[in-house]
């Protein structure tokens, strides 16, 4: 695995949140944080879609993120229309400026002869594959939708257009992943060269849910966001700095586990 995994929060609006949030991350995380910024085919041209509190203006997305070693800054992209899908991405590029270090591409099955063209034109950017439930539609009636997931999966790696896979039934939304199931999907994905991870409804209350899936992926990354918003879908800091502490309080025990399983 060459990609860092990490704890995120998307739909960040502002740098002062992400600044707060920083202060709970350890000086040397095991894991970095995942700064995540919405951005989508309405957005990217100043217009405004269905989600208007969580997407700042495409103008300000630069200055949300910040210069810092621990810090995965991100655009989180979402396209209507996947035929220019390399443009709109190498625009989302200059609108993230040079703290951007990549894309979570919230589409479904992107074009990888695309995705080939933008690790040409942008070596360094990491790009997450986000496998929503649209995208897990494509297994329907398989008898070993596991396998078929780590086939389909397997292409974008031989292409190198793929650093992260993330399993995401919520979308966004606050649905919960279910563990069992994740353990399963993710089963295959070892000795891979992208990382996995999972999202879901995922907040302090709920993070316990990652426990049996850790178990079995000690180097899960995950993100957090719906879970992390009142009715009014308004980011709710204090519950975002609770997360940071208890997500990063599983990588202190994740650490001195593994100082014990060499000392024994």
């Amino acid at each position: 695995m060459s990609s860092t995994p990490y704890i995120g929060i998307t739909g960040f609006t502002n740098q002062d949140d992400v600044w707060q949030c920083l202060q709970r991350v350890p000086a040397a995380p095991q894991r970095q944080f995942m700064v995540g910024v919405l951005l989508s085919s309405k957005t990217i041209n100043g217009g405004t879609n269905k989600y208007p509190v969580r997407y700042p203006h495409y103008r300000d997305i630069k200055g949300i993120f910040l210069d810092d070693p621990r810090c995965l800054n991100m655009i989180h992209y979402v396209t209507d229309d996947k035929t220019t899908l390399d443009k709109q991405l190498m625009d989302a590029a200059e609108i993230g400026g040079e703290l951007c270090h990549g894309f979570q591409l919230n589409i479904v099955w992107p074009d990888i002869n695309v995705l080939r063209e933008i690790k040409n034109e942008l070596p360094n950017h990491k790009i997450v594959i986000q496998c929503s439930g649209s995208a897990m539609r494509l297994f329907e009636g398989s008898e070993d939708t596991p396998r078929d997931l780590k086939q389909t999966i397997s292409v974008y790696e031989d292409y190198g257009v793929i650093d992260y896979l993330l399993i995401d039934p919520s979308g966004g939304r606050g649905k919960s992943f279910d563990a069992v199931n994740t353990i399963s999907l993710l089963k295959p994905h070892s000795g891979v060269s992208y990382a996995v991870g999972v999202a879901g409804g995922l907040k302090a209350s709920t993070i316990n849910n990652l426990i049996p899936v850790l178990k079995e992926q000690p180097n899960l990354f995950w993100d957090a966001e719906g879970g992390l918003r009142d009715d009014g879908d308004n980011f709710i800091l204090e519950a975002a700095l609770e997360y940071l502490d208890l997500s990063f309080g599983f990588d202190s025990l994740l650490n001195a586990k593994e100082k014990n399983n060499e000392n024994t």
